[in-house]
């Protein structure tokens, strides 16, 4: 039964229900930073533990035993679709009424980062054949999560959901968040799916509280979290109905930190550049004040 509206803790661990690490594949020791053991490896009284990212000094412990390969949890395949008849791909001549796909750059870029192996699989367009093409094409290579970009609006180019609805599962559409209506989950041929917004902006927020804890759970990592720090605000920030989620740039402030939101005043690929963190408002009518106390989840070094 599809749920719509729901909480974001519930709808995160909906999604990670539905995913298991990924199975064992063998690796070089060069080639293995980042990754993590399938299990722990027991070097002297050392222990290399499993769940965790291998760290340069960990993979100096084993070499030192003379290990050579490592047995750890395979990296994701995860395919990209972005949808929307007016998109083309960076380097194509630029049509009246056309704008460039972005949203298959960033969502790669945050794969790779997160030890996943991106498949881009082209543009779909506002059709649900196109889409059903698009998708056949990642599954037949392998992929073992998909994600689209636009294309989950309410309204006749709701192709990502229709496409669940008929050929597949929707086991959510809409969290109670901002920014939150565009964001579904399901699945098609047992392969996870998850719809994100069209907007870059957005799509980073709801990929970095959905996608990469999904990513590092099929990798087999133990810490799923985002680091978080209480943080003063700078300015005075606007209350949703919902909990708000606002990129932001946190710096150090005396014994502790502030933060700045960053708004879109200055062009989308700024604030996105800029922001280090994502501040979490919580939700009410009126103002959060300035000098109030806010939780930021850290998605770069302060």
């Amino acid at each position: 039964m599809t749920r719509v509206g729901i909480p974001y803790e519930e709808a995160l661990a909906t999604v990670l229900a539905a995913v298991a690490p990924l199975g064992p594949e063998t690796t070089s020791l060069a080639e293995a930073a980042g990754r993590v053991l399938v299990s722990a490896i027991v070097a002297d009284t050392h222990t290399v533990p499993a769940g965790h990212p291998l760290r340069p000094q960990e993979l100096a412990l084993l070499a030192a035993h003379g290990i050579s390969e490592l047995r750890v949890v395979r990296r994701p395949r995860v395919a990209i679709v972005a949808t929307g008849d007016e998109l083309v791909a960076p380097g194509t001549p630029l049509a009246p009424g056309k704008i460039y796909d972005s949203d298959s750059a960033l969502l790669a870029a945050m794969v790779s980062r997160d030890g996943g192996l991106p498949l881009t699989v082209g543009i779909a367009h506002d059709s649900v054949a196109s889409l059903r093409m698009r998708l056949a094409d990642a599954i037949a290579r392998g992929a073992e999560l998909i994600l689209t970009a636009a294309g989950s609006h309410n309204g006749k180019h709701d192709i990502v959901r229709t496409l669940l609805e008929l050929e597949g599962r929707l086991y959510f559409w809409q969290v109670a968040m901002e920014p939150d209506r565009p964001l579904l989950f399901g699945d098609l041929a047992g392969v996870p799916v998850i719809g994100l917004p069209g907007d870059p902006a957005e799509a980073l927020i709801c990929a970095e509280l959905f996608v990469r804890p999904t990513l590092l759970r099929l990798g087999g990592h133990n810490e799923l979290s985002r680091p978080k720090v209480r943080a003063t605000l700078e300015i005075a920030v606007a209350r949703h109905p919902n909990r708000h989620y606002v990129r932001g740039v946190v710096r150090h402030a005396g014994a502790g930190y502030a933060v700045r939101p960053r708004s879109l005043e200055h062009g989308v690929e700024a604030a996105l550049a800029e922001a280090n963190a994502l501040v979490v408002i919580p939700p009410g009518v009126g103002m959060v004040p300035a000098g109030s106390p806010v939780e930021a989840l850290l998605i770069d070094r302060v």
